[in-house]
């Protein structure tokens, strides 16, 4: 079949990367897919990042190095390089990342095949700063608009670094550069879009590895970041359910041990069933199979996270409490989601 395999910029924001920069731009220059505009775009580094791009540059002419004249962060920064894309799909990347050879070619089929879908991404695989691959690091994958709006209530629905976009959509939001938006662009990219029904999903491929670099921007802004996080978060759960909840049993929901009692933990769990039933209703998830069983998994995992947070953390009767809980509820620990995040979250413990 002949296919129109249209150019797409792929940007890079690029911070002072030396040890992995290299890396990651051959992973895009290496693609299947070729026709590719790649806009490395480096912030004022002070290591050598900006002449490993401009070597680069010399050997490859898909690659458009812009040098910052000063440090603007990451949010002016992804803005700079989607005002240079000229492409009709954007893709990101960042420095420290790998792409495999066929994620492009995958996104840009399947963003071509559906032309009612905006956004595609991809399951993440997590490695360590020396490479070594640790497992999936999503709870579970999910294939359908309606899943993404669900998640998006706790989580960015997507994986930002392994996005695609249409170019018209990401042109017209662009990352918002506020004070609420600091460390949190994508999750804030994600809740302006979902809200106006722009359309997005996730693919399960083993297409893209994301490097847990304990120098990296989140890593080094965890405060400001779960801050802002939180914020987004309730102001979603609000939109999608008319659930207001408090932010201390939102903080226990987003994986945070906080020191409470049993009873404020099960009422923590009681709102998260609420939250997802009021979801279930208002959108007729019942009548979506796929969707039902994705949002259950999904879920039940953040169960599992929670509880597994106080089972190791908490105090003895805390402990004696999630035991039951699971004893109770011991087929959530049966699914194959269950065992692959724990060999994931265990890999990362020892090897990182």
């Amino acid at each position: 079949m002949n296919r129109t395999f249209p150019l797409i910029s792929v940007i890079i924001p690029c911070y002072n990367a030396e040890h992995f920069v290299e890396s990651a731009v051959n992973s895009i220059r290496s693609q299947s897919y070729s026709n590719l505009q790649i806009i490395c775009i480096n912030d004022c580094s002070n290591d050598k990042t900006g002449l490993i791009l401009d070597r680069l540059s010399e050997v490859d002419p898909r690659i458009m190095v812009i040098h910052n004249k000063s440090n603007l962060k990451l949010i002016k920064t992804l803005n700079v390089g989607i005002a240079n894309a000229t492409g009709e799909y954007i893709a990101r990347m960042d420095s420290d990342d790998l792409s495999l050879s066929s994620r492009i070619h995958m996104q840009a089929t399947l963003l071509i095949d559906n032309p009612n879908l905006d956004v595609i991404g991809v399951n993440p695989y997590l490695i360590n700063h020396k490479g070594v691959e640790l497992g999936s690091i999503s709870d579970v994958i999910y294939t359908s608009h309606l899943v993404a709006k669900f998640i998006s209530m706790f989580n960015p629905p997507i994986c930002h670094p392994s996005a695609m976009f249409r170019s018209s959509v990401l042109k017209k939001y662009m990352f918002r550069d506020e004070p609420e938006s600091l460390h949190v662009e994508d999750y804030d990219l994600w809740i302006r879009m979902l809200k106006e029904e722009v359309k997005m999903r996730s693919i399960d491929e083993r297409l893209f590895l994301y490097r847990l670099n304990p120098e990296g921007v989140s890593s080094s802004n965890r405060d400001l970041q779960a801050k802002n996080h939180a914020i987004l978060s309730k102001e979603m759960i609000y939109y999608l359910t008319s659930i207001d909840i408090p932010i201390s049993y939102l903080s226990i929901l987003n994986r945070n041990f906080i020191d409470i009692d049993i009873l404020e933990l099960k009422k923590t769990i009681q709102i998260f069933e609420n939250i997802k039933v009021a979801f279930f209703s208002k959108y007729n998830v019942y009548n979506e199979m796929s969707a039902f069983k994705e949002i259950t998994e999904w879920y039940n995992q953040r169960i599992i996270l929670i509880m597994g947070n106080y089972l190791f953390k908490g105090s003895i009767s805390q402990r004696m409490y999630c035991l039951y809980f699971f004893t109770k509820h011991f087929r959530i620990l049966l699914s194959k989601f269950t065992i692959r995040n724990i060999r994931a979250r265990f890999l990362k413990i020892l090897l990182k």
